[in-house]
């Protein structure tokens, strides 16, 4: 078959795209230059999403606080829509616990039978900040049935989950490997509440809500009168808006919660970091410039600081199926504010509007144009927009076009674990056994320390071995 057999719907799309905003890259100092702002619209129409609030602060300036679209219930997204953090909770109190830090509060080293009375054996030389990165080893939470009691009342507190865990065994030797658990954030908090007599909420209106003058930002579920005390208040279930984030960027960039430079050198310790992830703040270094924060909520919330060059994003949605859009425009933002940067055209933007199309057209859109010199496309994250989109197809219960996606993404990428494992999801969602095990297989080839590997390529030849 002719790779353009389709050539006037290529054509087409490429034309609509290229009109929609693209504009040639050029040198320019760091600082907004209205381009991301302009694409939004048809960003949030091409990943599928109805509204968002966002928030872009570079010094004392607020470059842009603004909503886009509308919520679920119809109403409009605004700078002062109050929206869930979710977990990226968890980015504001890493700057809590920087903040902790410099006025000499917490000892991030402390031992955590030095810390707790009646610490298991197996956690006493623990430090402290392995709570706060997944590295502790002790065990998941919020999984257990007992979770769900102690979430329904209203009374619990963050020392009924501790003696639930305390009992447990490690899942692994501290610092042996990094899972996300909740569980190190309730103990961290009950520590400080006995150390420094003070609740958690308490020291995040001491150390960053009142310094900033965030009167909107504040835990969900005291704020609604559904809980007194709050669990795991740490990890997640904060809400701000929009206009409230500014005013923390800006209290960051004048050194009122913590000195930016003194909140980098502690988040990028080496010790600290673990596969990228810090004491509650996910780590990324972007064209040489590195920035902290984190997302949740299925990416509906995302929230990054660029600590040497003052410059602050967050992107909020409540949309679920938000298709990663707020992480994606958050890293956008930072390219433009804090580099200067004038990106390229998201390729997510072309594939996601051809979401209906033949997959036979992704695939000859997407090779032309990868090969295309001057292409208005930023192939550089095509690994995982190809990816979402087959993920997108997969859900559509679209499972051959779904597959041949993955089949494109796995030749282009032919070094990606995650590729390979996401075509073996679409093969074995196919029925295609076979090639299913082999994929999963190459998956081991190139990840020997996968953990769902193993589990995919067991579970298959159980499945073949069940056949008549």
């Amino acid at each position: 078959m002719p790779l353009l057999r389709r050539a006037p719907l290529l054509t087409a799309l490429i034309s609509l795209v290229a009109l929609s905003g693209t504009r040639p890259v050029s040198p320019s100092p760091p600082g907004p230059t209205g381009g991301v702002e302009e694409a939004i619209p048809m960003m949030m129409n091409a990943y599928g999403v109805d509204g968002l609030s966002v928030v872009v602060v570079r010094g004392q300036e607020t470059v842009l606080a603004r909503g886009f679209g509308v919520q679920a219930d119809g109403t409009p997204f605004t700078a002062d829509t109050p929206v869930g953090a979710y977990s990226a909770t968890k980015a504001l109190s890493s700057f809590v616990y920087a903040s902790l830090v410099e006025d000499g509060r917490i000892d991030l080293d402390a031992r955590l039978g030095g810390l707790l009375d009646d610490a298991p054996d197996a956690w006493a030389e623990i430090p402290f900040w392995r709570l706060l990165n997944h590295t502790s080893g002790i065990p998941m939470i919020v999984n257990r049935p007992e979770f769900e009691a102690l979430a329904a009342n209203p009374t619990s507190s963050n020392a009924d989950v501790y003696e639930i865990v305390r009992q447990l065994p490690l899942d692994y030797a501290p610092g042996e490997a990094s899972r996300y658990r909740q569980s190190g954030y309730a103990i961290a908090e009950m520590i400080l509440e006995d150390r420094l007599g003070a609740t958690w909420l308490e020291l995040v209106a001491e150390h960053l809500t009142s310094p900033a003058g965030a009167a909107a930002t504040a835990h969900a579920h005291v704020a609604s009168g559904a809980r007194t005390t709050p669990l795991l208040a740490s990890a997640g279930w904060y809400e701000t808006t929009a206009d409230d984030m500014a005013a923390i960027f800006k209290a960051l960039n004048a050194g009122a919660v913590v000195d930016p430079a003194f909140l980098e050198d502690v988040l990028f310790q080496d010790r600290y970091d673990f596969d990228g992830y810090s004491l509650g703040s996910i780590l990324e270094t972007i064209d040489g410039v590195r920035t902290v924060g984190h997302q949740g909520g299925g990416a509906r919330a995302t929230i990054r600081y660029v600590p040497s060059r003052g410059v602050g994003v967050a992107v909020f949605t409540d949309d679920r199926e938000n298709n990663d859009l707020a992480i994606h425009l958050a890293e956008l933002f930072v390219r433009e504010a804090a580099l200067g940067q004038e990106p390229e055209r998201p390729v997510a933007v072309a594939l996601f509007s051809m979401r209906s199309a033949p997959a036979e057209d992704v695939v000859a859109f997407y090779q032309a144009e990868s090969r295309r010199s001057g292409a208005p496309f930023d192939f550089a994250r095509g690994e995982w927009a190809l990816n979402r989109l087959g993920y997108m197809l997969l859900q559509e219960g679209r499972m051959d076009d779904a597959v041949t996606v993955f089949e494109l993404n796995a030749r282009e990428h032919p070094q990606s674990a995650n590729v390979h494992d996401s075509l073996g999801e679409g093969y074995l969602e196919r029925g295609d056994l076979d090639a299913a095990l082999r994929s999963y297989r190459r998956v081991l080839e190139l990840a020997p320390r996968s953990r769902n590997a193993p589990r995919m390529i067991e579970q298959i030849e159980a499945m073949r071995d069940g056949e008549p």
